[in-house]
């Protein structure tokens, strides 16, 4: 791998909605995202992991959902609990 340089990440601060910016962003979104936009600023899920959710993995276990070892970043299965906001945007 001689000659090949190294890339720098210049890494950025994360930025936070206010509820006002988020309300508008999933309202105006269009119902195959706006769940996609729900999961990841209510249930934290990275969006690799949203792209590798089904349904299913929503409603299988009420009250959580079920991210499976083989698609989540850390290949651990966890259950993310749905919080009465996003409960509302699902």
């Amino acid at each position: 791998m001689e000659g090949v340089k190294r890339r720098k990440d210049k890494r950025t601060p994360v930025e936070i909605l206010t509820p006002d910016e988020m309300t508008a962003l999933v309202e105006h979104a269009t119902q195959e995202i706006a769940p996609c936009l729900a999961l990841g600023a209510f249930a934290g899920l990275r969006s690799e992991e949203i792209l590798r959710l089904e349904w299913k993995d929503v409603t299988k276990r009420p009250g959580f959902i079920e991210v499976a070892a083989h698609k989540a970043k850390t290949a651990t299965r966890r259950l993310v609990p749905i919080t009465d906001n996003l409960a509302h945007w699902l």
